[in-house]
């Protein structure tokens, strides 16, 4: 919170001592602490960026860190449940390591207790649309990845398989749970892809890899997945499903 402007108002600062507050950080307490008892008097439960963060915050208020770990980690501290949104934001466009590497219980989270890591609640991606054009935001939408081996994993890939099944099986429910926001979910379910993973692999193993598939009998190329997700964003009537992007491979048991 920057203070120039309120310390700058006369009006502001008669109304600071006037109710006795210490400074601008009180008024903005004030002004928090009032809101969250409108919003609680309709059955809600407030929830504010990191700067709302005050010893006189009502401790069910749900404090959202945009700024860093420290912030969430202070929220915890202070018996405040969380959520963490820094290193998330997607109009930055770094890679994809950089984003899944940004874990919620990192940095100064890493020390919490196990009752103090449990309000932590998760991570939020946020996105600047300010900083998004229509000829750039494609480059901006993730669309969710599982795998075929949710239907047909092979033998020894039990929790690789739950781990892929568990995000096909969440898409439908997720986009009924969302659609009142207009926003809907789709999952891409591809096959061995020549990603950085298996770039490099020896001729007969990529042949081994792909012999059981219809067409084409090769690995799919990023340019096809992200055709897919394109074709998925452009159109407004896909929700709420799983779609195979395998070439008709069916795996072996082994």
């Amino acid at each position: 919170m920057n203070g120039k402007h309120w310390k700058g108002n006369a009006g502001i600062q008669k109304f600071i001592r006037d109710r006795g507050l210490k400074d601008e950080a009180g008024l903005q307490a004030y002004f928090n602490r009032r809101v969250e008892t409108i919003v609680r008097k309709h059955g809600k439960k407030m929830m504010g960026w990191d700067e709302v963060l005050h010893p006189d915050l009502p401790r069910d208020v749900l404090v959202q860190s945009w700024r860093d770990h420290e912030s969430l980690a202070k929220a915890i501290k202070q018996g405040h449940r969380t959520l963490l949104s820094f290193g998330y934001y997607l109009d930055h466009l770094d890679t994809s390591k950089v984003y899944y590497q940004v874990d919620p219980l990192g940095g100064p989270a890493s020390g919490l207790s196990e009752a103090e890591a449990a309000r932590v609640l998760g991570g939020e991606a946020c996105m600047w649309t300010e900083f998004v054009s229509p000829e750039t935001v494609d480059s901006r939408i993730w669309p969710m990845t599982a795998s075929i081996a949710a239907f047909e994993g092979q033998i020894g890939q039990v929790a690789y398989s739950a781990a892929k099944a568990g995000i096909a099986g969440m898409t439908l429910t997720m986009a009924r749970d969302l659609g009142g926001l207009g926003i809907r979910v789709v999952t891409i379910a591809p096959s061995l892809f020549n990603t950085g993973l298996t770039q490099g692999i020896p001729k007969e193993m990529e042949d081994g890899l792909t012999k059981d598939a219809a067409f084409p009998k090769r690995m799919g190329r990023p340019e096809e997945y992200a055709h897919m997700a394109k074709a998925l964003f452009e159109n407004p009537m896909v929700n709420g499903l799983t779609l195979r992007l395998d070439g008709g491979q069916r795996f072996a048991p082994k």
